[in-house]
């Protein structure tokens, strides 16, 4: 029995919206608007692009196990 989530999902509506997001966001760094990894940086430590975090787990796990 499917959720009613999985119901409603339409993969083809998903490409859409991603490709309707990147659109904008094109036309938005056409415009001269920052970038989302420079607004990150420029927010500190609480906003960071993903490639900017560095976690070493096999660390954390020996240190938390």
């Amino acid at each position: 029995m499917k959720s009613k989530v999985a119901k409603s999902y339409d993969p083809r509506r998903r490409v859409a919206a991603k490709q309707a997001a990147r659109d904008a966001d094109a036309r938005d760094l056409a415009r001269g608007a920052r970038s989302s990894a420079e607004l990150h940086r420029s927010n500190g430590l609480l906003g960071f692009p993903r490639q900017d975090l560095a976690v070493d787990f096999a660390s954390f796990i020996a240190k938390a196990g």
